[in-house]
């Protein structure tokens, strides 16, 4: 992503007009940028930036920069993941379930809101079940 896309996308959750972020916002500024930050990292990114409140720009640039030189998971391997909930083969996966597991487990947990977000749309609630290959499509794109 070049520099004057990522400016963009971090002057939208600047809040305050003064060129900064909250250190809190550092995760969804990531993810509005295409990465996947995992808890591990996040927590060491939580650790480093203890005592501070926000970062600049060319901070978040160094932080985006060692995330991206991550290697990223791939959308198979997500769709081998959900597969092993998809005991009928029919490409979906109880909606329970998935929000149990997003909100309470995983490295990089959900809350109840977020989940309502990503899960909402793509849910049948008569059947209470979630299309999963069309949820990962939703977060990761469709490549």
């Amino acid at each position: 992503m070049a520099e004057e896309e990522l400016e963009e996308i971090f002057i939208l959750f600047d809040r305050t007009g003064e060129g900064k972020i909250e250190i809190a916002q550092i995760k969804d500024v990531l993810r509005s940028a295409g990465l996947n930050p995992q808890g591990a990292d996040l927590e060491k990114l939580e650790a480093d930036y203890k005592d501070k409140d926000s970062i600049q720009f060319a901070e978040f640039c160094a932080i985006y920069k060692e995330m991206k030189a991550k290697p990223q998971p791939a959308k198979e391997d997500f769709l081998e993941f959900f597969s092993i909930f998809d005991r009928e083969k029919s490409g979906l996966i109880d909606s329970l379930q998935l929000r149990a597991f997003l909100c309470l487990k995983g490295d990089s947990r959900l809350t109840e809101d977020e989940m309502e977000v990503l899960v909402k749309p793509l849910e049948d609630t008569k059947k209470e079940v979630v299309p999963y290959k069309e949820l990962i499509t939703l977060v990761m794109g469709d490549p």
